[in-house]
């Protein structure tokens, strides 16, 4: 199974914060660590450390990332393509015999 990992750049998450809530989420602002008594400057350095996490989880683990600069809906779409590449790819990993499909529908 594949993971994926949405990148954007801080500037468009802060943007797309102040959409989604005109102010600054206290906890995607990282003020619970203690970064900075600036709630903006917080913001700006928490997601600086949670996109180097995230890239080296994906050199780790490869996960697959996904341009989040793009409108929401191309993202959807995007994503529900690759999801359904890898359902099928694991579909056809699997072998179910003909009992145990009957016996699923069954239940």
């Amino acid at each position: 199974m594949r993971s994926f990992i949405l990148m954007s750049n801080r500037k468009e998450l802060v943007q797309r914060s102040f959409a989604k809530n005109t102010a600054l989420d206290y906890w995607e602002s990282g003020m619970d660590l203690g970064l900075s008594r600036d709630m903006f400057d917080s913001f700006m350095q928490y997601q600086m450390s949670m996109q180097s996490t995230f890239k080296h989880l994906q050199t780790t683990y490869g996960f697959t990332i996904v341009d989040g600069m793009r409108a929401a809906d191309a993202i959807n779409l995007d994503l529900r393509k690759r999801s359904a590449q890898c359902w099928r790819a694991a579909a056809g990993r699997v072998k179910i015999s003909r009992s145990q499909k009957t016996s699923a529908y069954s239940s």
